[in-house]
């Protein structure tokens, strides 16, 4: 067996599905379809019947996916306490942040020499699907990481002080 295969195959004996909490496995769901929208289009471009199409991942979406990542590997190897909660929202709130600046403008980034070549883009460009199904992934780990926030495992036990 490869090395990789290995590491990979030791990494993964100790995760089990049942041993996940409700908000661990809601968590990694989003962060499963954020990473499955950065593979659809995020940008489309219809032009005299032709449609051209941008992937996620040829994009900005490389972000999104790195993010789910984190996510992914938060849930899957770390304790689940409070600063992994936490950790998981942030990461959920930028999936969601970087779909929605493209959602709000597809053309984003794009180098024009005129205000007019801007303004064509700009009605030829729309959103693409990939796009709604990485910002709901987002939100979805988001929700995740918020579950059981409160029952969750202090970020540090202070010692309690009797008067």
């Amino acid at each position: 067996m490869p090395v990789a295969s290995r590491f990979l195959y030791n990494a993964f004996q100790h995760v089990s599905m049942a041993s996940l909490s409700t908000g661990q496995k809601v968590s990694l769901g989003g962060a499963g379809v954020a990473s499955l929208g950065t593979f659809l289009p995020w940008a489309e471009v219809s032009v005299l019947g032709t449609v051209a199409t941008k992937r996620g991942v040829e994009a900005d979406g490389i972000f999104v996916l790195i993010a789910a990542g984190i996510i992914a590997a938060n849930v899957l190897f770390a304790d689940w306490e409070k600063y992994n909660h936490i950790l998981v929202v942030v990461f959920g709130l930028i999936i969601v942040g970087i779909s929605v600046m493209y959602i709000s403008d597809p053309t984003i980034g794009g180098q024009y020499e005129t205000a007019r070549l801007r303004r064509l883009a700009d009605s030829l460009v729309q959103p693409g699907v990939g796009l709604y199904i990485s910002a709901g992934g987002g939100v979805v780990s988001m929700a995740g990481g918020w579950m059981g926030y409160d029952s969750a495992e202090p970020i540090e036990d202070a010692p309690v002080q009797n008067p």
